[in-house]
């Protein structure tokens, strides 16, 4: 870009970044004016040699100011998103953290919210005390114990497997174990589930029966997949 001073006439050739767009102050090394320049977009070919010297120190001029301006208007921004985000952040948190506490109310009013406390690994109620894997429970409601008086005695126990995941999974087999009033176990026997493969929330029965046992010993009993 080619500026000229507009006392002297001395042409100057200076970078176009160095004129901003709303102008600057500069000063002529030659005769020590000092002018407001503006940008000059056409080429200026001047009959005088040309001097490269540099431009005054920055005025608060109109281009300065606005580049303050523009600047303080970015740094209310950042801080509006920042406030936005944390603000975000703490709600997602509030509403977790109530979530959590309240477990047992959103799986009574909400039963599907029960996929979502597995998939977090808070199992419900209802599975505490089964064996969860890969997305598969054995709901503790859903066992049932019955015992035929005969020869031989037979102690049965029936239930389901529930596929909570959102895709299909295989079902592997079901171990029942009884135990004494120690936690020793004193027997098992596994249960083969109808279905080999489960789709998203699809359930299969399974049964499970022990003949003569020691119902003397028994005290509880644990179900889990092998």
């Amino acid at each position: 870009m080619i500026i000229r001073c507009p006392k002297c006439r001395t042409a100057y050739s200076v970078q176009n970044d160095q004129i901003y767009e709303a102008g600057r102050y500069v000063r002529c090394t030659h005769c020590a004016h000092v002018w407001h320049q503006m940008p000059v977009f056409e080429a200026f070919r001047a009959e005088v040699p040309l001097t490269k010297a540099p431009l005054a120190p920055k005025a608060r001029g109109e281009g300065e100011g606005e580049s303050l301006a523009l600047s303080r208007q970015m740094r209310r921004r950042q801080k509006g998103l920042k406030v936005a985000f944390i603000s975000t952040a703490v709600l997602l948190l509030s509403i977790l953290s109530v979530m959590l506490l309240a477990q047992k109310f959103f799986e009574d009013m909400f039963p599907a919210s029960k996929g979502f406390y597995a998939l977090i690994g808070l199992k419900s109620e209802e599975v505490a005390k089964t064996q969860s894997i890969t997305g598969l429970v054995i709901p503790k409601d859903r066992i049932e114990r019955s015992l035929e008086d005969g020869e031989p005695l037979v102690l049965t126990f029936k239930g389901v497997v529930r596929n909570i995941n959102t895709v299909s999974v295989s079902v592997p087999k079901i171990i029942v174990t009884l135990h004494d009033d120690k936690g020793v176990e004193i027997d098992r026997w596994p249960a083969y589930p109808e279905k080999s493969k489960l789709n998203p929330g699809e359930e299969t029965k399974w049964v499970c029966r022990f003949f003569n046992p020691d119902l003397d010993s028994v005290f509880e009993h644990r179900i889990q997949f092998k």
